[in-house]
């Protein structure tokens, strides 16, 4: 019994900390992001699976982001990942209601004017294998094991969904 509240105890103690620790990423996060332009930004380039963690791991990504990444940023995403978004969200499919969730918060951080979105006929992959080529420091958030394959072969950083509850550079 004594254990088991312990235990209780600590796990509340840990998510009290990592909800202070997250909370004060993202206040710094917004601060260091007013007025964003200029040469020194990163550009954190959004892949459509990448949007689906949020309703489905309950991942916030402006805060994991303002934890991973030490410098100004902004959210680069391709107008065929837009696309594939909205259609997912029309199929009424299996996933509609994950990806209609997605589909807000997308729209909550270009409110914030964190997010561009770049015309593109490409594959979602392939656009997003030659922007962050051609983009020096570009950072892309995926799930996808086979763009992270491709992405990591020509060394570009990777942040990836790590046991469920955050990301990481892989």
């Amino acid at each position: 019994m004594v254990i088991k509240d312990d235990r209780e105890n600590r796990e509340i103690s840990e998510q009290t900390r990592r909800a202070e620790r997250d909370a004060k990423a993202l206040a710094s996060a917004r601060e260091a992001n007013r007025g964003m332009a200029g040469p020194n930004m990163r550009h954190v380039v959004l892949d459509t699976n990448a949007l689906m963690l949020v309703p489905q791991f309950r991942i916030d990504i402006l805060t994991e982001v303002s934890r991973l990444v030490d410098t100004k940023y902004s959210f680069v995403i391709t107008s065929r990942a837009l696309w594939e978004l909205d259609n997912l969200v029309k199929s009424k499919k299996r996933g509609f209601k994950a990806a209609r969730l997605a589909h807000a918060y997308l729209k909550h951080i270009e409110s914030k004017g964190m997010l561009e979105t770049i015309k593109s006929d490409m594959k979602v992959d392939d656009w997003i294998v030659k922007y962050a080529a051609e983009t020096p420091g570009a950072i892309v958030i995926t799930n996808d094991i086979l763009l992270k394959q491709r992405l990591r072969a020509q060394k570009t950083k990777v942040i990836g969904l790590r046991s469920k509850d955050h990301l990481d550079i892989m």
